[in-house]
């Protein structure tokens, strides 16, 4: 058997899953070895020259990146599309903002926690503070799990739960990807085959089964959902926050939705932590939209 040939029958094995014994005799084990050499060599050279920063490590027959000193399973490309200059969590500018205002959280929920980048990121740097990673795709839930379990992360202040964070007590249905854009639908189609049925909870439950008296620091990116949790942010304890505006919602649905917000919350920009100007909140918005699908708002409570 010739290197390519051991190359394409490994391909057809992986696009059929199938179990090749060939592949894994005595016999060709020189093919093998010189297979898995090529594949190492071609990928430290592919690293080398992007100048990829951050370290890779394959472990538990899985590959991780290192990012703000916590291990990440690499489950598709989001983390793999800066060369050059290390990436760098988004999760910095929540740590940035707290600090700006002096306010270390006790008590962290991330609602939309997906693979538990910003949960783990906030656990390792408040290490004092209870985070609460709120999840509603079963299978980037099961990925949160396995990162917070990790054992180079050294993480135990973070806790997992699969819901979808909602308007009422009941279900829901989510798209179920491996991705960061599950969305959540009232009823399906047969068409879509991808989304699962999961239980709600309104957020108001979630802090009453939890024994949670108030949030010192809420994280909402629940892909266009968040307009329905509205009552439960304008009723609960809430001192600081970052939710997600995105453009799945019309503009005047997010006016809306921001101006109600700014009842009992200050308002602050995601970037550069500037105050929004509520009387221009309609051109902000659709500033905003023009450039992206979606920004993100700090909130402060009116009443620190």
């Amino acid at each position: 058997m010739s290197i390519d040939k051991f190359a394409q029958s490994l391909l057809f094995a992986f696009k059929n899953n199938i179990q090749d014994d060939k592949l894994l005799s005595k016999d060709i084990r020189g093919f093998r070895s010189g297979y898995f050499f090529g594949l190492i060599i071609f990928l430290n050279k592919v690293i080398n020259y992007f100048s990829f920063k951050n370290e890779i490590i394959f472990t538990n027959k899985k590959p991780y990146i290192k990012i703000n000193e916590i291990y990440l399973e690499i489950v598709n490309k989001y983390f793999l599309k800066i060369v050059k200059e290390p990436y760098v969590s988004n999760a910095n500018l929540i740590i940035n903002f707290l600090n700006k205002f002096k306010f270390k959280p006790k008590i962290i929920l991330d609602v939309g926690a997906c693979w538990g980048e910003f949960s783990l990121i906030l656990g390792k740097h408040f290490h004092e503070s209870q985070i609460y990673a709120i999840e509603g795709s079963e299978k980037n839930y099961k990925i949160l799990c396995d990162n917070i379990k990790f054992k180079l992360n050294k993480i135990n202040n973070v806790k997992a739960f699969n819901f979808i964070v909602s308007d009422s007590e009941n279900h829901k249905f989510i798209r179920n990807i491996v991705g960061t854009t599950n969305i959540v639908k009232e009823n399906i189609s047969n068409d879509d085959k991808n989304y699962s049925k999961i239980n709600t909870i309104t957020l108001k439950k979630f802090l009453i089964e939890n024994k949670i008296t108030h949030i010192d620091f809420l994280k909402l990116d629940i892909e266009g959902h968040e307009l329905n949790l509205i009552i439960d942010i304008l009723n609960i304890d809430i001192k600081y926050g970052q939710i997600e505006i995105i453009n799945i919602n019309s503009i005047e649905e997010n006016f809306n939705f921001l101006e109600k917000l700014s009842t009992r919350y200050n308002l602050f920009d995601g970037q550069d932590f500037y105050p929004i100007d509520i009387k221009k909140l309609d051109t902000y918005i659709a500033n905003k939209l023009n450039n992206s699908i979606a920004f993100d708002v700090f909130i402060i409570s009116k009443d620190i």
